[in-house]
């Protein structure tokens, strides 16, 4: 629970937001202004007008002139590329983005005495398939390009936070969802496949997974900001903790949208090295961050497949016949 006193210690501090044009950075943004956050919000980009500032992340001479230009009390580093199919051209990929970004990150940090905290958002995929309900303590068993490159750039910030006396909090969501997710991840594809009444080919789903809603995710973040100078080089858990078979979340979305029979189960190949079962122990975050999931898988599907049914009707690609409960 994020308390409107909390947020006056940050009257006047700069807050950097690195990828704020991405899917949890929109949302971010709008939850700060929502609550009426007390901090100076900066933006970086790679290409959006509506950003403080434009550039790539993998740009040291970039990143480091706009942190010692602004001097921020704090750096959300959002900024990622998620490609999880294993090739080696996306490991090179995830290497430039996640982990020389990071680092550029924690580079330009070193010499701006403002700095005191840097939260790394990473994904709970870095535990790969260790055990079935991940927690802090789990060693890290990354399986895809991303997940390998985010528990380098937390290895690395972990080693320089600590010599260079800065405060590093690392978030890992379990999987995000939530209105304008890009149309290649699971549940967007899903939705707007039942809603042009289109056929939606996928795996057996007997893939266990957990689902967060992105404003959830957002909460944490905000706390991690307001609890972050108590910290240092821990990790956090954001899950719901409901756990469930991604078949179960298909007939779930179908039920809610009612066009049925278009799901076409076993059609498609698990993803190489796929987590079977995928699920995080959420306890600390809860305990030390003070935060919990506020929002029922029910709520946020609904609030979901609200966004892109106005999406399409805006588009004209389906009529005004369906409605939802909100």
């Amino acid at each position: 629970m994020i308390k409107m006193n909390e947020l006056d210690a940050f009257n006047d501090k700069k807050i950097f937001i690195f990828g704020s044009t991405s899917f949890i950075g929109k949302c971010l943004i709008k939850k700060l202004k929502k609550i009426d956050f007390k901090g100076n919000i900066i933006t970086v980009s790679r290409s959006s007008t509506s950003s403080s500032y434009n550039g790539k992340i993998e740009d040291k001479n970039f990143v480091e002139h706009v942190i010692k230009k602004e001097n921020p009390y704090a750096i959300i580093n959002l900024s990622a590329f998620k490609e999880r199919n294993y090739c080696i051209e996306n490991f090179y990929a995830a290497m430039q983005t996640n982990i020389l970004g990071s680092l550029n990150i924690y580079s330009g940090a070193v010499n701006v005495s403002s700095i005191k905290l840097i939260i790394n958002v990473g994904t709970c995929e870095e535990y790969g398939n260790n055990q079935l309900k991940y927690d802090g303590n789990i060693i890290e068993s990354p399986i895809s390009p991303y997940s390998w490159s985010k528990t380098a750039s937390y290895l690395m910030g972990k080693i320089i936070s600590q010599a260079e006396k800065f405060r590093l909090i690392t978030i890992r969501p379990s999987i995000a969802y939530g209105p304008e997710q890009k149309l290649d991840m699971f549940l967007p594809s899903l939705i707007n496949s039942l809603l042009l009444k289109q056929e939606f080919d996928m795996t057996d789903g007997l893939q266990t997974r957990d689902y967060i809603f992105v404003d959830d995710i957002c909460d944490a973040i905000i706390l991690a900001l307001v609890h972050g100078e108590e910290k240092n080089n821990l990790v956090y858990n954001i899950s719901s903790g409901q756990i469930l078979k991604l078949r179960d979340l298909a007939l779930k979305v179908e039920e809610l949208i009612g066009n049925y029979g278009l799901i076409k189960f076993g059609l498609k190949d698990h993803r190489e090295n796929d987590i079977k079962n995928y699920s995080a122990d959420n306890s600390k975050a809860m305990n030390e961050l003070h935060w919990k999931p506020a929002t029922s898988l029910n709520e946020g599907l609904l609030k979901t497949i609200d966004y892109y049914k106005s999406v399409l009707k805006i588009e004209g690609k389906i009529e005004n016949t369906l409605s939802f409960r909100l």
